[in-house]
């Protein structure tokens, strides 16, 4: 995988003039004054955060893998591995990382699928990647807040269209 992968464009252009509001753990508010159509203007806003990465592992037998993942207050959910990335890092060098600590493998092959910029209120960019070639790095290392367990994704889908 290349590094250097472009940055989607975000769907609010956020202006020069934009103050920062607000910052938090995730966020950070962005502020300005807008003139509108008619004239008048009025008070934009617009929220950013770091980028994000998925990552889809296929298995030898072309098998997806899926994250059963607990989190405090967050409902519990079947989803690609993945998290955000890191000041500095390119979003493959985040995808192997995220691998490594989510499910404890290294991916020999790393494809990007597909990136984009999710909400127009939110300049955050993600990034999703298939991975192939898959080898044991190490016991995999969730984030402290993080529970999770790996599924396949045939036995999810079978489950899914048994249960409808």
């Amino acid at each position: 995988m290349e590094n250097n992968v472009a940055r989607p464009r975000p769907l609010t252009e956020r202006p020069a003039s934009a103050a920062l509001a607000d910052s938090g753990p995730l966020f950070d508010v962005w502020q300005w004054d807008q003139e509108l159509y008619d004239g008048s203007s009025t008070t934009f806003e617009v929220l950013s955060c770091r980028d994000t990465v998925l990552v889809l592992p296929l298995t030898g037998n072309s098998e997806v893998l899926l994250a059963r993942e607990a989190q405090p207050v967050v409902v519990e959910r079947l989803h690609s591995f993945g998290g955000r990335i890191e000041a500095g890092e390119d979003p493959s060098a985040a995808a192997q990382r995220e691998l490594s600590e989510e499910l404890g493998v290294h991916a020999e092959r790393l494809a990007l699928w597909a990136a984009w910029q999710p909400l127009s209120k939110i300049d955050w960019a993600v990034y999703l990647f298939w991975a192939g070639g898959l080898t044991n790095s190490a016991a995999s290392e969730p984030d402290p807040g993080e529970r999770i367990a790996i599924r396949d994704g045939a036995t999810q889908c079978r489950a899914f269209l048994l249960d409808s």
